[in-house]
């Protein structure tokens, strides 16, 4: 296995939620876990708010003119959760007030989203995604 060093400093966390979107939980597997994934998220964010620790939601938004596409959206000319459908909305369950948004165009929450700059300067080391799915990143437990 390989191991990879790591400079954090976890004395200020932030609680990082990832791509909790209602077009991410159309799958039959994960629409049957839902209710559960939002009331778990919903508990470590009000445990994070409640000690002061800031909550970032990122979320997976794309534009209909192909400009944000991944490769892959490229080569099967399908594109998915675009900008002001319900696809892109969150799941209406969250109880997202005051939570810090970040929006994503990639698989990579860092990538091109200020996401490690507003880290950085806040001093914060994310403490999340709560868990991951194969292939894409989800803020799941």
């Amino acid at each position: 296995m390989n191991q990879t060093s790591s400079t954090s400093d976890f004395s200020n966390p932030a609680l990082l939620l990832i791509d909790l979107q209602v077009g991410f939980f159309k799958d039959p597997a994960l629409a049957r876990s839902r209710q559960q994934v939002a009331a778990n998220c919903n508990r470590l964010a009000a445990a994070a708010n409640a000690a002061g620790i800031p909550v970032i939601s990122v979320r997976t938004v794309h534009k209909e003119d192909r400009s944000t596409w991944t490769l892959k959206m490229l080569e099967d000319g399908q594109g998915y959760l675009f900008e002001g459908t319900s696809s892109a909305a969150y799941l209406p369950e969250l109880l997202l007030d005051g939570a810090i948004e970040v929006i994503k165009r990639r698989e990579r929450a860092f990538w091109n989203t200020g996401l490690g700059d507003l880290e950085h300067r806040a001093g914060r080391s994310a403490a999340g995604p709560p868990g991951q799915l194969p292939g894409d990143c989800r803020g799941l437990l």
